[in-house]
């Protein structure tokens, strides 16, 4: 599978752990969407600096604990 993914993609990028929890934050307080850290990820590093114009994104997971969640959204 890898090595299928590296025919196709472009660009591989990391995103550092305070950006993710920055995108559950943001989907969960600016957009009404409720998505776990590993789900939140493509947001993550399509919203950071040097993301490509033409980027697909898929968000994925709503299995947050709701504590947690609430942790992230006070910030």
């Amino acid at each position: 599978m890898f090595e299928r993914l590296q025919e196709r993609v472009h660009e591989w990028v990391t995103v550092p752990e305070g950006d993710v929890r920055a995108a559950v934050r943001a989907l969960a307080t600016d957009l009404k969407v409720i998505g776990e850290g590993a789900g939140a990820l493509t947001y993550a590093a399509m919203t950071g600096e040097g993301h490509a114009q033409h980027t697909v994104a898929v968000l994925s997971g709503g299995n947050i604990d709701p504590a947690r969640l609430s942790e992230l959204i006070s910030g």
